[in-house]
């Protein structure tokens, strides 16, 4: 299983009002914090875990789209009446 991976992620606020780690930035400390604790016990996972810190995600999440399109592909948003094959 260790071509499966696991992602864990969060965000930076770049937003010029945004409130910053008492908004979306926690989740990149969480996502930290859960990754230095599977460290300290000593947990040897059977996949593997990937961190990843975005930004832009206020603008149109550029930066977990970008980084889904250079890691994984493209994502396809179905068009208007096709979702799920129906017409």
């Amino acid at each position: 299983m260790k071509d499966e991976l696991v992602m864990l992620g969060g965000h930076f606020d770049s937003w010029h009002a945004g409130t910053g780690a008492t908004d979306n930035a926690i989740g990149c400390g969480v996502a930290l914090e859960a990754v230095r604790i599977l460290k300290a016990i000593g947990v040897q996972p059977r996949r593997t875990i990937r961190i990843a810190l975005w930004t832009g995600e206020e603008q149109g999440l550029l930066g977990s789209r970008a980084y889904v399109s250079d890691h994984f592909g493209s994502v396809k948003t179905p068009e208007r009446g096709q979702e799920g094959g129906r017409g």
